[in-house]
């Protein structure tokens, strides 16, 4: 809808300077282009603030989170990831998101990572399931 209102301004503004006339019209025109010129910038810059919304850096942590969840269970582990990050940097005393990230990493073969995510949720109080960290051994174990 901008765009249409741009284009017909600027329709406005090629009409008012290919017009003739007497010095009076010309500067009637001169004024009516001046000001045609200011709507122009006005819609241009409205249009501009609102493309620098971005939904992602409005989210709160816990709805990164939840999305993460439901991808993991999901198997999209990849967009789980991606979540679960935002979430995270949304929040970095998340200790579930940081439990969560230690699960996700554990299957996939990163346990440098997913050991390192149960240190972070475990700084932030969060309770770990002491069976995570057995199974974290474990592979550990049998990885070296």
């Amino acid at each position: 809808m901008r765009q249409d209102d741009l284009q017909q301004l600027q329709s406005a503004i090629n009409a008012l300077q290919s017009r003739g006339g007497s010095q009076t019209q010309q500067s009637g025109a001169q004024f009516q282009i001046q000001q045609l010129r200011a709507q122009i910038q006005r819609i241009q810059l409205k249009r501009d603030a609102d493309r620098s919304f971005s939904i992602a850096s409005q989210a709160p942590a816990f709805v990164s989170l939840v999305l993460g969840s439901a991808y993991f269970r999901q198997e999209r582990f990849a967009d789980a990831e991606r979540e679960y990050k935002a979430a995270v940097d949304a929040n970095s005393a998340s200790g579930e998101t940081h439990n969560n990230l230690a699960v996700l990493y554990m299957p996939t073969g990163r346990l440098e990572e997913a050991t390192s995510e149960v240190r972070l949720a475990e700084k932030t109080g969060f309770k770990v399931n002491p069976q995570l960290k057995q199974d974290l051994e474990a592979k550990r174990k049998g990885k070296s």
